[in-house]
C-alpha cells in the first residue's frame, strides 16, 4: 500500500491548512464497500469553514461485468440451430477476455473443430478494434465437409454456415458497442461475417468517480449531488492498479455549518450510483481552511 506523499503533508501542515489523513483502519465500511465512515473521538462544532481532498490512494477494483448492478453478464448464440445461453461470471474483463469465455463455453458444449495441428477452432471470436474505436466480431462457417487432417470430436454437423452471437434482453450489448435485441449476423450465413460495433461500446460502465462528504456543499457546481468533493476517470488506469490522486489544485468546498460526529466519504459513479468496491485498502487526506 502506497503511502502519502511526506513533502506535501509537510506544506499543508502550517496555520492556513488544517489537514485530517486518513487510512481504511479508521473506517466504518457500508453500503457493499462504497461508503467509509469516520468516527470523531468528540462532536466537532464546525462554522465558516471550507474542506478540500488533498489526496487519495484507491485501488480500481470495481467490476465492469456485474449481474446485480449492471445486469450485463448474459448473452447467447446459436449454433446448427440450437441456442446456448452464456451467462458470465462477474468480474473485469477486456474485450479478448469476453471472446475467450465466450469459447470456452462454445469448448465445454461441444462446439468446434480440431484442425491438423491439434488446435481447437472456434466459429465465434472478438477482437478490440482500436482504428475503429470498437469490437470486431467475426462469425466463420462451419465447414460443409472436413478439411484434411481435421477431427470434429462431438460429431457437430457439417452446415457449412455461420452460427449467430445473439444480444438478449440484458445489457450486456452495451459493453461491445451492438444493439440489443439483435443477432449478429440476422441469419446464418455461408461465407465470413464480420462487423464492427454499430454504438460506442461501454467496456468500462463507470467513466467518472464522484467522491462525496456529508459535510461539504459545493454550491451546484457538480450537478450529481451538491455533496461532491472531488471527480476523476479510473479508465486510464488498469484493473487492480492503484489510482494516486494529489490535486495540482485544491478545490474546496464549503462545509455546512453544523455539530458533526462523523465523516463520511461515499463513492459513486457518474450517475450517483454507490460504486462497489472489491479493495477496501486506502489512504485519503484532507485540507480544511477558513472560508473566504
Amino acid at each position: 500500500m502506497s503511502k502519502n506523499n511526506p513533502s506535501r503533508q509537510i506544506r499543508i501542515n502550517n496555520d492556513k491548512y488544517q489537514p485530517l489523513f486518513l487510512a481504511t483502519r479508521n473506517f466504518t465500511i457500508t453500503n457493499n464497500n462504497s461508503t467509509y465512515t469516520y468516527y470523531f473521538q468528540q462532536a466537532k462544532e464546525i462554522r465558516n469553514k471550507e474542506m478540500a481532498l488533498f489526496n487519495l490512494f484507491i485501488y480500481y477494483s470495481w467490476y465492469n461485468i456485474n449481474a446485480l448492478k449492471y445486469n450485463n453478464n448474459t448473452v447467447s448464440y446459436t449454433f446448427n440451430g440450437t441456442v446456448r445461453n452464456i451467462v458470465i461470471p462477474d468480474g473485469d474483463y477486456e474485450i479478448s477476455d469476453i471472446s475467450n469465455y465466450i469459447q470456452l463455453v462454445m469448448q465445454t458444449n461441444g462446439d468446434y473443430l480440431v484442425d491438423n495441428n491439434n488446435n481447437i477452432v472456434y466459429f465465434i471470436s472478438l477482437v478490440q478494434n482500436p482504428t475503429y474505436y470498437g469490437a470486431t466480431l467475426t462469425c466463420t462457417p462451419i465447414p460443409s465437409s472436413l478439411p484434411t487432417g481435421w477431427t470434429n470430436p462431438n460429431s457437430i454437423t457439417l452446415s457449412g454456415e455461420t452460427p449467430t452471437l445473439n444480444f438478449n434482453n440484458s445489457n450486456f450489448n452495451l459493453l461491445l458497442g451492438y444493439n440489443t435485441n439483435t443477432s449478429y449476423p440476422a441469419t446464418p450465413q455461408t461465407s465470413v461475417y464480420s462487423i464492427n460495433s454499430v454504438n460506442t461500446p461501454e467496456i468500462n460502465p463507470v467513466y467518472c468517480v464522484n467522491v462525496l462528504t456529508n459535510m461539504t456543499n459545493n454550491d451546484g457546481l457538480v450537478n450529481v449531488n451538491a455533496n461532491v468533493i472531488y471527480q476523476f476517470n479510473p479508465t486510464n488506469n488498469t484493473y487492480g492498479s492503484q489510482i494516486q490522486i494529489e490535486p495540482t489544485n485544491l478545490l474546496f468546498c464549503k462545509i455546512n455549518d453544523n455539530p458533526y460526529n462523523y465523516l463520511q466519504i461515499t463513492f459513486t459513479d457518474q450517475d450517483g450510483n454507490f460504486l462497489p468496491i472489491r479493495d477496501v485498502a486506502m489512504n485519503m487526506a484532507f485540507v480544511t481552511r477558513d472560508r473566504e
